[in-house]
């Protein structure tokens, strides 16, 4: 650490330089509403100079003494032009009005564009824009809406995760206000934790994001909440066929303090009752229940127009329970819960001088239970049996960031991040009683670690042409006496062909002290997250990318076309054949094969229309993702289970008038690989138990020796506006989810006939491949009003 901060002093030192008649411009952007904007643009024409606020609608741009003119817009809102006669640093509070339908689809942020800045890999999608997209059951979803980008997959219907780049669902650092979220998803991965109603700003940024960054390999998805109407009270409740949601909003002291709650919630048990009746009558041998409901709350404090302090949360649960009577069981009672929660309190500051100060304490938590308990009864004997399982993670944390302007060419930022971890990996217990006596079997694991990082980040206007931006990121974990650390280096260049033109490289090399542990099936939520340990080393990864990005001003479109090329090591995953139900008793370290080794690489192409009467996107992704282990498939590299090398995705909105739009959304990606035997041996007569008893033995010689057909969907959704008597707006959406029926398979799996022996005694085998499929056409209705 002392290595660092010197080496940080002597950056200070070399980029230094007194200005002399330079001038700050600083400030903030929020609607009409008092609502901070996230990267809206703030542009001086005469010297080409701007900045795009920051997640809390702040800016800084460094100008000459006189008169200066700034333009600020941002797509949706009015543009608005301030002239300046600038003396001295000079502190702004600009509000933009909402524009009506007819100006919205020709007006955008001009400056504000994929060409104009550095990062590589970035994609951010308005609410707006998410909420018109088709859905399943009418439900709009965050996580699902990224999977048409380029280069992310949300992997197979039913299952849950994100996958970006050929990484795995840990590898992604996803922040709700700057907690981490560990799960994010409902429904076993058919809808994600994340409110529509509630957020207010989606980025994602894959492979060499910035140095204030750290933790993971793959990417960082920032959701960042609403904070609030400051000026009256507002509302929007919706009803879907999957949920019901609520969100209100307003002052609880005018223009300084502002209050947000949103909750959600599902009924699914109410649609699942019939299946409970028949159960009850004894014509079903099994039912089910289930419970989502989620809860979104922040209150924002304004101190001035420079200083807020904010508090917000996330509470969110899911409850299944499965009854079921199948011979010899008498019932059997399953439950499986999993949930997450997270608080932050945050404090922001920004001086005239350009700098922003923010602190962050906080805590998030995620947990995930598992019971199953039920009555077996054999003739006249009868036993009792139990399984339980539970796995969690919580964290405290605090950081504190300062940016500011050092010269007219840099903004600077440093930063220091310090994370309290608490690991429950596993608490397992199998309990079994009969008349014999009893047998209780168990495991518990639980542990600290602490993580410490700091960064130290330049964005440097080199010439007209060129700019950069340079970060430098330290990280320490400590756990079991043990002590791990990296320095991890980030680097990108843009050189600006021309105009709206931009070429760019990056370079981002990371480390995570963290892993994700997960066999699961179709979704389910049985997952362990554990610790870097000397038995699961932490992972490590480097990514080069390059690539060219065109904005064309003259339809609002940014068009991008990036390479990447991504090395992994220390990966983790489970051993053949584990599942976590039924290994209860198994240390976790047991049962993972470690030290893995992957790849990935592929091109992305990206076309984002963001405004006009029809706009959306089109993505184009050719990528290929591979691991290997020492243990598994012969020590060989083999593909990634979401390996797709095609990828093509579009979606589309279309305004028809002032009342109807229109959305399509289309998907085609390559199928998933999956593993078939390559031969199967039969029982010869007189051979081993196993064989006696008639069941094959599958003989695997390569992992993901099989792909699935390729998978494709089209979805549709119509939505109606209008606004009634009292001046509150209603909205009908109509879709149809899988509009022309396909039958994507799901999973593949061998099933066997035995066709007797022949006349040598050998058992003849006969194997079929069969396929599930999972679901048809759905259309959905939903309604939605605001008041």
């Amino acid at each position: 650490m002392k290595a660092f901060i010197s080496l940080i002093t002597l950056c200070i030192a070399l980029l230094y330089a007194n200005e002399i008649n330079a001038q700050v411009v600083s400030g903030t952007v929020s609607d009409e509403n008092g609502e901070p904007l996230i990267g809206a643009n703030v542009f001086e024409p005469k010297t080409q100079r701007g900045d795009a606020t920051n997640a809390s609608g702040f800016f800084a741009i460094n100008l000459g003494q006189g008169t200066q003119e700034l333009i600020i817009s941002y797509i949706g809102y009015e543009s608005d032009t301030i002239r300046l006669n600038l003396r001295r640093d000079t502190s702004l509070s600009i509000r933009l009005n909402t524009q009506q339908i007819e100006t919205v689809i020709v007006s955008a942020s001009r400056e504000n564009n994929v060409a104009n800045t550095t990062q590589l890999g970035e994609v951010r999608l308005s609410i707006p824009q998410i909420k018109r997209l088709p859905s399943l059951a009418g439900e709009v979803d965050i996580i699902k809406a990224l999977s048409f980008t380029p280069g992310v997959s949300n992997g197979n219907e039913g299952s849950s995760g994100l996958f970006v780049r050929g990484g795995s669902p840990d590898q992604n650092l996803i922040l709700l206000d700057g907690a981490v979220v560990y799960n994010p998803n409902h429904l076993f991965g058919f809808l994600s934790v994340f409110n529509a109603d509630a957020i207010k700003d989606v980025t994602l940024v894959k492979g060499n994001y910035p140095a204030r960054y750290g933790g993971r390999l793959s990417s960082v998805l920032d959701i960042r909440m609403r904070e609030g109407n400051v000026e009256k009270w507002k509302g929007e409740a919706g009803v879907g066929l999957l949920a019901s949601r609520l969100t209100l909003e307003g002052p609880l002291l005018k223009n300084k303090v502002s209050l947000l709650v949103s909750g959600r919630s599902s009924y699914l048990g109410l649609l699942l009752f019939p299946m409970r009746a028949s159960y009850k009558a004894g014509r079903s041998d099994s039912h089910l229940s289930y419970l989502m409901a989620d809860f979104n709350a922040k209150l924002n404090f304004r101190i001035s127009n420079t200083e807020y302090i904010s508090v917000s949360t996330y509470i969110g649960n899911d409850h299944l329970k499965l009854f079921a009577q199948t011979y010899p069981v008498e019932e059997s009672v399953s439950k499986i819960g999993w949930g997450n929660s997270t608080t932050t309190l945050r404090h922001n500051k920004a001086w005239a001088s350009g700098a922003f100060l923010e602190n962050t304490l906080g805590y998030t938590r995620f947990m995930y239970d598992f019971e199953q308990a039920g009555k077996q009864q054999l003739d006249s004997s009868s036993s009792l049996f139990g399984i339980g399982y539970s796995s969690g993670l919580e964290d405290y944390f605090a950081s504190s960031r300062l940016t500011f302007l050092l010269g007219r060419n840099h903004k600077v930022q440093f930063g220091i991040e310090a994370v309290r971890h608490h690991f429950m990996p596993q608490s397992g217990l199998f309990t079994y009683e009969d008349s014999d006596g009893s047998t209780r079997l168990g495991v518990k694991d639980e542990r600290w670690g602490t993580a410490l990082s700091a960064y130290a980040e330049d964005e440097w206007t080199i010439t007209k042409k060129v700019s950069a931006t340079i970060g430098l990121r330290r990280s320490n974990f400590w756990i079991d006496q043990a002590y791990y650390g990296a320095w991890e280096p980030r680097a990108g260049l843009r050189y600006n062909l021309r105009r709206h033109t931009a070429f760019k490289l990056g370079f981002g090399q990371t480390q995570q002290y963290i892993h994700l542990l997960a066999s699961s099936s179709l979704g389910l939520q049985n997952d362990i997250w554990a610790p870097a340990t000397a038995a699961a080393p932490p992972q490590r990864a480097k990514q080069w990318a390059a690539g060219l990005a065109q904005y064309f001003e003259q339809w609002d479109t940014d068009f991008s076309i990036e390479y990447f090329y991504k090395k992994m090591d220390n990966l983790t995953d489970f051993g053949e054949g584990v599942n976590l139900q039924f290994s209860v008793t198994e240390q976790w370290e047991n049962l993972i094969e470690n030290q893995g080794e992957g790849y990935s690489t592929g091109l992305e192409v990206f076309l984002h229309k963001k405004t006009g009467r029809l706009n959306g996107m089109a993505a184009y992704t050719y990528s290929r993702s591979f691991r290997r282990f020492q243990n598994i498939n012969n020590g060989n590299y083999f593909p990634f289970k979401y390996d797709a090398p095609h990828q093509l995705t579009t979606a589309l909105n279309w305004q028809i008038n002032q009342k109807w739009d229109a959305s399509l959304s289309w998907i085609l990606r390559s199928g998933y690989p999956v593993s078939i035997p390559d031969a199967i041996i039969s029982s010869p007569p007189g051979g081993e138990t196993l064989y006696s008893q008639n069941v094959p033995l599958f003989i695997y010689n390569d992992r993901g020796n099989y792909r699935l057909p390729a998978y494709h969907r089209a979805d549709v959704a119509f939505n109606h506006t209008k606004t009634n008597r009292w001046g509150n707006k209603q909205v009908w959406s109509f879709g149809l989810y899988n509009l022309y029926n396909r039958q994507n398979v799901l999973y593949a799996h061998l099933v066997t006939q035995n066709t007797g022996r022949d006349s040598k005694g050998n058992i003849g085998i006969k194997p079929t491949l069969q396929t599930r499929t999972l679901l048809p056409i759905l259309p959905s209705v939903s309604y939605s009003v605001k008041f």
